[in-house]
């Protein structure tokens, strides 16, 4: 369920579809922020560093997803700053659709070096792009 969302439910805790007869209650979904990833409707979004070698000639991320698993997203160069990528599957459970998840949007920043070798920027321009 997304934040925001609303539910009547009755005294002993069940769902309640109509409005008829107990005592009823509203259970609202506040929605924690996460440190590593962001909600958009039913998809995840993960933001991912990559340095430049990386964002050329392609890699892979490695995260945690929240239920703990390891996931390794490969992706081939090149690609910019921005860049996404999605994994299908991997986001939040749908609603009242069992078996059925949103994905993960894996979004892609490209970190530049601070600094080049004298080698290394020889060796880049000998490169044809």
């Amino acid at each position: 369920m997304e934040g925001g969302h609303q539910d009547h439910v009755r005294e002993d805790g069940r769902r309640e579809a109509g409005k008829s007869g107990g005592r009823r209650g509203l259970f609202v979904v506040a929605e924690k922020k996460h440190e590593r990833f962001e909600r958009r409707g039913d998809n995840l979004v993960f933001r991912a560093s990559v340095r430049l070698r990386e964002a050329l000639v392609g890699g892979e991320v490695r995260l945690k997803h929240l239920d703990d698993r390891a996931l390794k997203v490969a992706f081939k160069g090149p690609i910019r700053p921005g860049h996404q990528q999605i994994v299908s599957g991997e986001g939040m459970p749908v609603a009242k659709t069992p078996g059925k998840r949103g994905d993960l949007i894996v979004e892609f920043d490209v970190v530049w070096p601070e600094e080049i070798s004298e080698e290394a920027r020889e060796k880049l321009s000998s490169i044809a792009f």
